[in-house]
């Protein structure tokens, strides 16, 4: 209630700070200072938007539906210094600005007017796509604004090649996440993944976004350690006009709203804010990790009766929070506010964009888990090693903040400051049934979790141009923090009582053990802390050789990156030695009441009651430092009218050092995790302009994909959803990636395009995770293989059907109608002779799908402002983990995902939109085969998402 309180007030008080805005004109004439003639074709610009004018055969010009206020006029022509003009604009009146220019004092070729162009539209993305010496995706945000996609995760699996797991993870082309370069703004993102080489794009808010470009082929200024593409998420920043977006919207998700299925459990006052008040932080009181151990080690019976004294006082100081209760969650809601405000400040401009987004969403699921031990060829059926059915239960909060200012001053030449801040939090409650064939036991057991994710990234950056916009000058100073904590991460599980002569048959007691256990009584605390320096400075330079009518263009820039780590986690168990019987087949709020937390100190050495004991090891922290010293030179060629040749080298000195994982005892510095290597990566592309519409595109590159922090270091994590343990790997080596691409692309009209792209990629040491043996079943490991490559086609085509806008009848309404559709085509193969792991020495590559489709279809009427949309998207089969010569590959089986969206606007203002996302509801499937042609196929993790039904409306003020 306090939040709804504060949105209206919040709300209220802007409305009447902004109030309505109307529009003026602004028109004149423009001519030379000295002849008085006219000037045809000289351009004025709004300074810091893309709206303006061009002067008419009489020298006049004028530009229409401008908001009232104060604004910058930028005025140039070829071969005239350019005047910068304060313009006042009144509602519903002209205002008259004529301009003498004087030509320049010196002699030049050629001079660019350039303005903050806007590319944020689907025209700017494809022209500024066909413009572009590299192979590149993208997409904008008014492409976004037709989707009901909630964040960038949603948004990407748009664009060709490109598919998600998890719910946030991107896979280009095939090749899992850890083969991805993200940058945000152009600084290296922050992650806040503690166990994988990945950015989560679920982190950013669709309605934040200005584009998304996604760099497939290797260039010198593009950071090297990509194999799939290098993406940067540009957040808005350019603010054009004053105004003020307010957006609303509410979801109904089957099964999961009104589901009394639904559990929770007791939290922290700010959960609803995305982050825990301290409520599950280890409590006051608690000794270190050390000295908690050392209350089980007694020297003497003085010495017993004085530590058992104090474990009991310490372990009475854990909150007795065992337990779950049921919720009905209401339907999901969000709330995004955007201020835009211009200032002008005698010749400079200033703008500010200020978002704030919350949303607020439930998830229940219910998925059945399965590992098998073995085959049995004489029986024909596979060995079960576990049979789980969860019940999961996941609330989700998100708080999102830009402040972006950007400043510009001169022709156009700019300063910018750029922020963003999310704050993220997921409770979930999994309720697990099932079977554990290894220990024949029947289980009921509880995972009751929080996440809390934070991240904080922001950038200084300036764009300075000279000698006519001949050069440019682009510097950028960036610092990016991030913070997971997954703080008293509880779990319990209870055991089915079989004995048919006791006194508890077919009752759960409470499994414990005299050592902690994460599945058993197991109180996890996780905290990783991230923060990274960026520096950058790129050199752009136009000159002339040899007589030549085309512009050479010399780039060049070094950059300086700093990452630093610090992963901590701590394990605190319930134990007990003697499990007293009646005590453990009660609930776990009783199990674990005042009263059963003791030590029995009248026998000595023999505990009956339940304390806390400390499991941590020095493994289970590390501290991670990365440094990256980059260079670059390139050098783009106009070989011919119609050739253009861009290529270069990059430089990267990388420094990796992981220490603080072991006991500190004497000399261990030579147990630190080291890397240090230096490395060149050339780079070429090729452009070849067949004419005005058709051009063809060829890249090489060498490129790099180095391991993670935690892939790396000793911490083995145990997987609750899994049922197994994730390990690192300190023996792992970059992989080196040799990338060939090929594209042609036809451009028929302005904002469309068809292109269809061949690539092929050559892998040497590539990093995969695969099964291995363990005690109970199967773990995950990373591991290198020798060699892979990986190849396809990609087919995209975007296309608007303007030919029927003079048709009549039915055939009219074609002309609103756009069609996008991309697919890929993908085959891959490792080559491997790891011993003990490899279950192939040839097999397809984890994460690759063999086929990606897809396929959208958008009617816009201009007349009726009417949009309706339709997404579908389906994948191939892949390998999600690698298995070994005992246990299968595991197989992600293919979807089909189908989106409606609706958009209608209401007048000026206000735009409804609604829409059903997951229409067909496919289930999502992993598979094992197993038999002597692999004819038994067995699920071995299952779940169907849920489908949802959602209304928004967005006022525009």
């Amino acid at each position: 209630m306090k939040l709804k309180q504060i949105l209206l007030f919040a709300f209220l008080m802007i409305v009447a700070i902004v109030g309505k805005s109307q529009t003026g004109v602004i028109k004149g004439t423009i001519t030379d200072a000295n002849t008085k003639e006219s000037l045809i074709g000289a351009t004025v610009v709004i300074q810091g938007t893309a709206k303006g004018a061009s002067s008419d055969f009489d020298g006049n010009f004028r530009i229409d539906n401008v908001k009232a206020g104060s604004y910058n006029l930028v005025i140039s022509y070829i071969s005239y210094d350019n005047q910068i003009v304060r313009a006042e604009v009144t509602e519903g009146k002209e205002t008259v600005l004529n301009f003498a220019l004087k030509s320049a004092s010196v002699d030049i070729d050629e001079v660019k007017v350039v303005a903050k162009r806007r590319d944020n539209t689907e025209v700017s993305m494809v022209s500024s796509l066909k413009a572009g010496n590299l192979i590149v995706s993208g997409i904008s945000a008014q492409q976004i604004g037709k989707s009901q996609d909630k964040d960038a995760a949603e948004v990407i699996r748009r664009v060709p090649g490109i598919t998600i797991t998890d719910g946030r993870f991107v896979i280009v082309r095939g090749l899992i996440e850890r083969y991805n370069s993200v940058m945000l703004n152009g600084a290296t993102a922050p992650s806040f993944e503690a166990d994988k080489r990945a950015f989560s794009f679920d982190a950013i808010p669709s309605g934040m976004i200005n584009n998304i470009l996604i760099y497939k082929s290797p260039a010198p200024e593009l950071p090297a350690d990509f194999a799939g593409a290098a993406i940067n998420v540009e957040t808005k920043s350019n603010a054009d006009e004053n105004s003020l977006v307010i957006a609303y919207n509410t979801k109904y998700v089957e099964h999961t709203t009104f589901n009394n299925k639904f559990q929770t459990y007791q939290g922290g006052k700010t959960d609803w804010l995305g982050y825990d008040d301290g409520t599950r932080d280890v409590p006051k009181g608690v000794p270190s990790a050390d000295v908690f151990k050392g209350l089980y080690t007694w020297k003497s019976i003085d010495d017993y009766m004085q530590k058992t004294t104090d474990l009991v006082k310490v372990s009475k100081l854990f909150s007795n929070n065992w337990e779950s209760k049921s919720k009905t969650p209401l339907p999901d809601q969000s709330l995004s506010i955007t201020l835009q405000r211009r200032f002008v400040l005698g010749k400079v401009s200033l703008g500010n964009i200020s978002s704030f987004s919350y949303n607020s969403t439930s998830d229940y699921q219910e998925v059945d888990r399965l590992e098998y031990q073995d085959y049995s060829a004489e029986q024909n059926r596979v060995i079960k090693d576990f049979d789980f059915h969860d019940q999961k239960s996941k609330e989700s909060t998100k708080i999102g903040f830009i402040h972006n200012w950007n400043l510009l001053y001169g022709n156009n030449q700019k300063l910018e400051f750029r922020n963003l801040v999310n704050q993220m939090g997921n409770k979930t409650t999994n309720i697990r049934d099932g079977v554990n064939y290894y220990n024949v036991d029947t289980i009921h057991a509880i995972d009751l979790r929080y996440e809390s994710r934070f991240i904080y990234s922001g950038q200084l950056a300036g764009e300075q141009h000279f000698n006519h916009e001949r050069t440019k000058f682009n510097w950028m100073a960036g610092y990016g923090y991030t913070k997971n904590s997954q703080p008293d991460n509880r779990r319990l599980t209870f055991i089915l009582d079989n004995n048919q002569n006791g006194d508890h048959y077919n009752e759960y007691f409470l499994r414990m053990q005299n050592v902690p256990n994460a599945y058993l009584g197991g109180r996890l605390w996780l905290n990783l802390n991230e923060n990274i320096y960026n520096y950058k400075a790129d050199f752009e330079h136009l000159f002339k050789i040899f007589n030549s009518n085309a512009d050479y263009t010399l780039k060049a820039g070094v950059s300086y990156e700093r990452k630093k780590r610090e992963f901590s986690s701590r394990l605190i168990g319930a134990v007990a030695y003697n499990n007293p019987p009646d005590i453990f087949y009660k609930p776990a709020s009783e199990i674990f009441s005042e009263e059963n937390i003791y030590f029995d100190q009248t026998a000595p050495f023999n505990q009956d009651g339940i304390t806390y004991r400390d499991n941590t090891a020095a493994k289970d922290s590390y501290d991670g430092e990365d440094k990256i010293l980059a260079g670059y030179i390139g050098l783009k060629i106009p070989i011919s009218k119609k050739i253009n040749a861009y290529g270069g080298v990059r430089f990267e000195k990388f420094n990796r050092k992981i220490s603080n994982f072991y006991e500190k005892t004497g000399n261990t510095d030579n147990l630190d995790i080291v890397r240090d290597t230096i490395n060149y990566f050339p780079s070429i592309n090729l452009t070849y302009n067949i004419n005005d519409r058709n051009l063809v595109r060829f890249s090489y590159g060498k490129t790099i994909n180095r391991p993670e922090f935690r892939e790396m270091s000793n911490f083995d994590y145990q997987d609750f959803d899994m049922f197994a343990i994730i390990h690192g790997n300190d023996t792992l080596k970059s992989a080196y990636i040799d990338n060939y691409d090929l594209r042609y692309e036809w451009y028929p009209s302005a904002g469309e395009v068809v292109s269809l792209a061949a690539f092929y990629k050559d892998f040497t040491d590539p990093i995969e995770v695969f099964l291995i043996p363990a005690g109970t079943g199967y773990d995950y490991k990373p591991f290198n293989t020798e060699k892979a490559y990986s190849m396809g086609l990609e087919l995209d085509a975007r296309k608007q059907f303007t030919e029927f806008e003079h048709s009549s009848g039915f055939l009219n309404y074609l002309k609103n109608l756009t069609i996008i559709f991309n697919t890929s085509l993908i085959k891959s193969q490792i080559n491997t002779s790891q011993q003990g792991f490899a279950r192939d020495k040839k097999r397809i590559m984890q994460g690759q799908s063999p086929y990606i489709i897809n396929l959208g279809l958008n009617y816009a009427s201009e007349a009726s402002k009417f949009n309706v949309g339709v997404n579908f998207n389906r994948l191939g089969k892949r390998i999600a983990y690698v298995g070994n010569p005992l246990n299968p590959h595991t197989w992600e089986l293919p979807r089909n995902s189908l989106d409606l969206t609706i958009q209608k606007e209401l007048g000026k203002r206000v735009t409804f939109k609604a829409g059903v996302k997951d229409i067909l509801n496919n289930p999502v499937r992993f598979v094992q085969y197993y038999g002597t042609n692999d004819n038994i196929t067995v699920d071995t993790y299952n779940y169907t998402p849920n489908r949802s039904f959602s209304a928004g409306i967005v006022v525009k003020l």
